[in-house]
């Protein structure tokens, strides 16, 4: 509503008091004396009903529930032929024949409710949905505070995140194209995409940032056969062969380039990581406590790289599996930053691949040095870290939106303070910490955080790998007794075949068969043929 006007210049009166609000609007609303005029004639639609549709499609979404256009439109025209013959008829006269909204009033519709916008959702995993509970929140906030206040941590120097992602070169590229403007009547453009070699189709990126705004070198894991060298071989200006080493494509003498097929993260190449971390940080500040956040994967339980990481000063706590897409800083903007960052490098560097040349290892590398550069701001890592209550640690950050996605409509209206979830269930959250529950081989952190190089919890891995260890080496020895059953049993066969036709027929076998039977004899070690 605009404000009541008297006296003269109420059009600069009213221009002062409404930010802009143009001059023409002005001097329209003085001549209405002060009221909003609809022009034309009134929607079909009184004001009280196109609010109630306002509110249900925020109510649709909140439920995880899609209300699209076209469905509301659907849902309207059902709605207005139980409204009653009358009724009925009038919205032919301004809905057309069938008395079902067109695309045209919904674009009014638009226009009369600019507190709407168009967003394009998110798709979200139903294992993350049926996670996303306050309680499991509250529960890492009540961890984190205690760990924080345990360890005395106040800087955020000391609090690092890590997560991985993957790097895909063929699927950036194909969403790599951009808009171009034609002369009417021309057909429409196409660009060639280059041959992806193996080595060049993915890669898996590692970042771990820090909340002071840095971010540690990248590690990256490329295809190819963990026995072969990370390096690649160029030809010198005097036309030897020179090997260069794949991590100084990366631009950062400290970044690492592993090799595995297929180019996937494990629990030995994140031990290998850990160790990599412990490296960089055991000399930085080595009498301040660090805290590192990362999600519950069972890659990430590498006893050996829990304890270096503890050797390192460097404290592991893991989030409660599936909820990583609201507490990790990584996938908040940072991982989001880097894809469309590649999809804008594929776009300027396609056009430098001559015709017929191919996307290596080494055009991947160098897009994800560029990316990297330009994804690991502080700003961005700043926002990452204050978006998700990381650091400084406020619970009052998270959306509680985010929790009630997929939840039911009950759930969906349910108001909760996380703040005074932290407050309830920090105990509990404190002494579930350090609880080690086995679920599948792996321990599971199921709507708890967990403390996961804590004492407690690498004893609980030492005694299940040597447990392991043990179940393992009784079924190599089960079955190697088995074998040495069937062999004996094979070796009998054959000595009764040899005595039965008073020795070896050599003249009645094929090459073939005699070249088997001479293997078979040499594996049960019997006389070779005479």
């Amino acid at each position: 509503m605009f404000p009541t006007l008297a006296g003269k210049n109420q059009v600069a009166q009213l221009l002062a008091a409404v930010p802009g609000l143009t001059h023409k609007s002005a001097r329209t609303v003085v001549t209405n004396g002060g009221t909003p005029r609809r022009r034309g004639r009134c929607p079909f639609f009184t004001m009280e009903e196109e609010a109630v549709m306002v509110d249900t499609l925020a109510l649709w979404a909140a439920q995880g529930l899609m209300l699209t256009s076209d469905t509301l439109r659907l849902l309207l025209g059902a709605y207005i032929k139980d409204m009653g013959p009358a009724r009925y008829e009038t919205a032919q006269g301004y809905l057309g024949p069938g008395a079902t909204p067109s695309r045209r009033w919904f674009e009014l519709f638009l226009g009369r409710h600019p507190e709407l916008r168009p967003v394009r959702p998110a798709p979200l995993e139903a294992a993350r949905a049926q996670a996303s509970m306050p309680e499991a929140v509250a529960k890492t906030f009540g961890a984190l505070s205690w760990v924080v206040e345990k360890l005395g941590i106040t800087k955020s120097r000391q609090v690092y995140n890590m997560d991985e992602t993957m790097f895909d070169a063929q699927e950036l590229m194909e969403e790599s194209g951009s808009t171009v403007y034609l002369p009417e009547g021309e057909p429409v453009p196409e660009f060639v995409l280059p041959h992806v070699r193996e080595n060049g189709a993915k890669a898996t990126v590692v970042a771990c940032v820090c909340a002071d705004g840095t971010a540690l070198p990248p590690f990256v894991v490329v295809p190819g056969a963990p026995n072969r060298s990370p390096f690649m071989y160029r030809t010198g200006e005097d036309g030897k062969r020179i090997s260069v080493p794949l991590a100084d494509l990366l631009g950062d003498p400290d970044a690492e380039v592993h090799r595995r097929d297929p180019p996937g993260f494990n629990k030995p190449l994140w031990g290998e990581w850990a160790h990599h971390v412990a490296r960089l940080l055991k000399d930085v500040r080595p009498s301040e406590p660090k805290l590192l956040l990362l999600d519950g994967c069972k890659v990430h339980f590498d006893l050996d790289g829990l304890r270096a990481l503890r050797a390192a000063n460097i404290y592991a706590l893991m989030f409660p599996s599936h909820l990583s897409h609201i507490l990790q800083p990584c996938d908040d903007r940072i991982f989001v930053a880097l894809k469309g960052l590649g999809r804008t490098y594929m776009r300027g560097m396609l056009p430098t691949i001559p015709p017929g040349g191919g996307f290596d290892v080494r055009h991947l590398l160098l897009a994800i040095a560029d990316c990297w550069t330009l994804t690991m701001t502080p700003e961005r890592i700043k926002a990452s870290f204050a978006n998700c209550g990381m650091w400084p640690v406020n619970p009052s950050n998270i959306n509680l939106d985010r929790l009630r996605c997929g939840k039911g409509e009950g759930a969906a209206r349910r108001e909760v303070n996380l703040v005074t979830f932290v407050t309830r269930l920090k105990p509990e959250a404190v002494r579930q910490m350090e609880e080690v529950v086995w679920s599948f081989g792996s321990i599971s952190n199921r709507g708890k955080a967990l403390l996961a190089n804590s004492e407690a919890v690498m004893d609980a891995i030492e005694e299940k790998e040597a447990e392991d260890a043990k179940k393992a080496t009784a079924a190599a020895k089960k079955a190697a007794m088995k074998q040495q059953k069937k062999d004996a049993a094979a070796r009998e066969a054959l000595i009764i075949r040899d005595r039965r036709v008073r020795g070896p027929i050599k003249t009645a076998q094929k090459s073939r068969q005699l070249s088997s039977a001479r293997r078979q004899r040499a594996r049960l070690g019997l006389v070779e043929f005479p």
